[in-house]
């Protein structure tokens, strides 16, 4: 490394120490161990102080060369590796935005993740107890007394339980993510797939009005597909077909039938009759952000800076309109998402007259207005669905009306598979009682 490098290389470490001290002291400052933690909380002190010394001895602390200073930190890998490790400190018990602006914004931006939950946990010490033996072992404040990592077996160790940290890291922040998100599993739609026969559900993927909702060109804003259909039509089985089919990989078939397929990202929602569902048809936003997230890297980037400034301490999950803003730049940020909803009508609010229904194809319509989305509703045709449809979906929408000579065969078929299965049952109870009898 040349000497000017040098000087901004051990400069840049300064900064990053000083920011790890500012976080590591806002740790204590703000109670977040466990009252009966205090074993806990003496390894962290005595950790910290051992951190603390090592700045103090080496020089790093003042910006500067030291004349204590060892002939390590003149090493570019050396160099590197320490400010991995800064990172890690920052990242374990901080937040990445102190890297650019301290320490001094307010408790909510002090506090990551981690802290905010459940307190200090054991490994959080654990691990910053080794960073800092890694530490000393890196990059030793007493050159001829201390031992330290000379050869290239021994960066490589080092680098190796770095990497290691910061996939942990990585993986912690994600799952917290996801949990602030609050989408659910749901289970309908693997259900409804396993109650499908085969060779049923084929013909919707012959209506010319699908198939327009299915094709590439977007002539006047997003795409709105509304299929409805009377009870016992199989709706819920025909949207888990049409989901399965649109999301499988280009090469993959399904029944063995070249169909249609979508290179954008799909996610879906299946709506319950359970109570939380029924009264909260936002559940479908949270749950596409999830799938949207999980299809590409930049749209989990985007939810990330979004948790970045909501995140708060005290709640626990996104609010509805955090939800709701996280959802409208996803959209725009990310054009060619298809997004499908079961059951809509399941939702009814006793309290407000299916207000919320209303509301929320209200934001969906003014949410999807200006993007290339393609959104497809399956549902009864209800009046509050319809009324709700009509006045708040500006761009308009496109309606199929699912009708008895659609699935006329299909119910035929599903009949015989149930007359069929009671035979089978019968036969074989008959079966039993005669091996009874002998």
């Amino acid at each position: 490394m040349e000497v000017t490098g040098l000087v901004i290389g051990i400069a840049g470490l300064a900064g990053l120490f000083k920011t790890c001290l500012e976080v590591v002291d806002a740790v204590e400052s703000y109670n977040s161990f466990k009252t009966d933690w205090n074993i806990l909380k003496t390894r962290f002190q005595v950790a910290k102080f051992r951190f603390r010394d090592w700045g103090l001895r080496t020089g790093i602390d003042q910006g500067k060369l030291g004349p204590n200073q060892h002939s390590s930190a003149h090493d570019r890998v050396r160099c590197e590796l320490l400010k991995t490790l800064f990172h890690i400190i920052v990242h374990d018990f901080g937040n990445e935005k102190f890297l650019d602006n301290g320490v001094d914004g307010s408790i909510k931006q002090k506090l990551n993740w981690a802290i905010r939950r459940k307190g200090i946990c054991e490994e959080q010490v654990e691990t910053f107890t080794n960073l800092v033996d890694t530490l000393y072992t890196l990059a030793p404040p007493d050159v001829e007394n201390a031992p330290f990592a000379t050869s290239s077996a021994g960066i490589a160790n080092i680098q190796q339980t770095l990497d290691g940290i910061q996939a942990r890291n990585k993986r912690e922040l994600e799952k917290e993510i996801y949990s602030w998100i609050g989408g659910s599993q749901n289970e309908r739609y693997q259900d409804s797939l396993r109650q499908r026969l085969s060779g049923t559900c084929d013909w919707v993927f012959q209506r010319p009005v699908f198939r327009e909702w299915l094709g590439p060109e977007f002539a006047s804003g997003p795409k709105f597909l509304w299929l409805n259909g009377r009870p016992g039509f199989g709706k819920t089985v025909l949207c888990a077909k049409i989901v399965q089919d649109l999301s499988r990989a280009p090469e993959k078939l399904i029944d063995d039938q070249p169909r249609p397929f979508l290179n954008e990202r799909v996610a879906h929602f299946f709506f319950s009759s359970d109570i939380e569902c029924r009264n909260n048809p936002s559940l479908a936003l949270r749950s596409w952000i999830t799938q949207l997230m999980k299809h590409e890297k930049g749209a989990f980037e985007l939810v990330r800076e979004k948790w970045e400034i909501y995140s708060d301490p005290i709640k626990m999950q996104a609010t509805a309109l955090e939800i709701r803003d996280i959802f409208t730049q996803l959209l725009h940020a990310k054009p060619g998402c298809s997004l499908i909803a079961d059951g809509l009508d399941e939702c009814s609010s006793y309290e407000n007259n299916n207000k919320s229904v209303k509301d929320f194809l209200d934001y969906i319509g003014s949410s999807i207005a200006g993007t290339k989305t393609r959104l497809l509703l399956v549902s009864r045709d209800e009046l509050h669905i319809r009324d709700g449809l009509q006045e708040n979906v500006s761009g308009g929408f496109t309606e199929y009306n699912i009708t008895a000579e659609d699935v006329q065969s299909e119910i035929a078929l599903l009949s015989d598979s149930i007359i069929n299965k009671r035979l089978c049952d019968r036969v074989e109870s008959l079966r039993s009682s005669l091996d009874g009898d002998d």
